[in-house]
């Protein structure tokens, strides 16, 4: 039972740390060994202050760090642009039979222009719009995203694939699969009400709807996120 205590300890102070390791650097890779460092030193004080071992600690925020939110990092940067359909598909490495998912950013309707900004990127906090996308398993692109109206669909508002920067899939699976209704069900982004009996924190789940939409804490890009911790977990 202590030893779940300090696991649980650890495990929400590198989650409560994590957008501010991950900006160390703007999230470029050429700063990951910096980033796993600082989450091995939390991690080590974390277990440290709650009566176990900080090697142990440290050698687990490291491992957290490099293995989970390092790959995250370099999923979510947008580099695949494609004139076309057809030549998104052959860029995704898509094959007919399949389901294949992946993300894509474009500017907003009122800016000039887009930037992607790593550090900014890190905390669902870019200045641009992020949607899901997925080839079917007859080829079809389909798109979802989150707006102040809810979940939409980019495409019916005359933007198209030349308007997106894509990142790497994030699933794959072969023959069909319900995208859409996994996506329209996803569970909200967490947010923290209050505190249980022993401190710790309680959440509570965010609907993808129109009224819960907010700039800075249920966005477009935490939709996202959201749907990618859904599929890493598939």
């Amino acid at each position: 039972m202590l030893a779940a205590s300090k696991a649980l300890c650890l495990s929400y102070l590198l989650i409560a740390f994590k957008p501010l390791i991950n900006q160390i650097g703007g999230g470029e890779s050429s700063y990951r060994p910096m980033r796993v460092v600082v989450a091995g030193v939390i991690g080590g004080t974390a277990s440290k202050l709650s009566g176990g071992k900080f090697v142990n600690g440290a050698v687990t925020g490291a491992f957290i760090q490099l293995f989970n939110a390092e790959t995250a990092l370099s999923k979510r940067k947008a580099t695949i642009r494609s004139d076309s359909e057809d030549e998104l598909k052959q860029k995704m490495g898509y094959e007919k039979g399949k389901t294949l998912v992946f993300s894509g950013k474009r500017k907003l309707a009122h800016t000039p222009g887009m930037a992607q900004q790593p550090n900014r990127d890190a905390m669902d906090q870019e200045v641009l719009h992020e949607d899901i996308f997925w080839f079917d398993e007859v080829g079809s692109l389909h798109t979802i995203g989150y707006t102040t109206t809810g979940t939409f669909n980019s495409f019916s508002q005359g933007w198209t694939v030349k308007d997106y920067l894509f990142s790497s899939p994030m699933y794959v699976a072969d023959g069909a699969v319900d995208i859409y209704s996994m996506l329209t069900n996803m569970p909200g982004s967490q947010t923290v009400i209050g505190l249980d009996s022993v401190g710790m924190p309680i959440s509570t789940s965010i609907p993808w709807d129109g009224n819960s939409y907010n700039l800075t804490t249920h966005n477009c890009q935490m939709f996202v996120t959201s749907a990618r911790k859904l599929f890493s977990g598939l």
